[in-house]
């Protein structure tokens, strides 16, 4: 398990390509960009409003470097109110975030309808239009979740959230699901 953000950091940077191509079961395939000042949103540090080394959101690149620099340290970051609940999952499970650019680890995308999201009256706030799912214990229904937003510019998607649930709500109701046959990194 990753203990710290710094590591977290280091592993998304040290990820062997920053393009996956997911080819799917109907003949199409989702083209994923890995820009990597896209971790810091993943990470959830822009719920660390109140610490002030982080609240430069248009400076997302040069923060994750002072953070990986050992500028910004984890116990700065771990002080935030909402450290325990918004990134403190994200970072103790980052270990398994390559899995889901492995090919056979991910088994379907999941075109996401956030209203079919069954933990909130509603649905969930997630502007995402796909989903990918690993799970972790299939027995006790652990969940890791990267969900994906497709750029209309680029017709590519690029990851816009990623968390761990100890639940399946984020998959019950979800209609469209298409096999993954190949994962493809460039």
């Amino acid at each position: 398990m990753v203990e710290s953000v710094a590591a977290c950091i280091k592993k998304y940077f040290a990820l062997p390509s920053r393009h996956v191509v997911y080819h799917l079961a109907e003949g199409e395939a989702v083209h994923l960009n890995l820009p990597r000042d896209g971790l810091y949103h993943l990470l959830g540090l822009q719920y660390l409003r109140h610490i002030p080394l982080l609240q430069n959101t248009k400076a997302k690149l040069p923060i994750l470097k002072k953070i990986s620099r050992g500028e910004i340290l984890q116990q700065q970051i771990a002080s935030g109110c909402s450290y325990a609940e918004n990134v403190e999952d994200r970072v103790t499970y980052f270990d398994d975030f390559h899995r889901f650019f492995e090919d056979g680890q991910c088994k379907e995308l999941v075109r996401f309808n956030p209203k079919a999201v069954s933990r909130t009256p509603g649905g969930s706030q997630i502007e995402a239009d796909y989903m990918l799912y690993l799970a972790l214990n299939e027995n006790e229904k652990e969940y890791l979740h990267l969900f994906l937003r497709v750029n209309p510019a680029d017709g590519n998607a690029y990851p816009c959230s990623f968390f761990y649930r100890a639940n399946n709500d984020f998959l019950k109701g979800q209609r469209k699901r298409i096999p993954i046959e190949k994962v493809e990194l460039l």
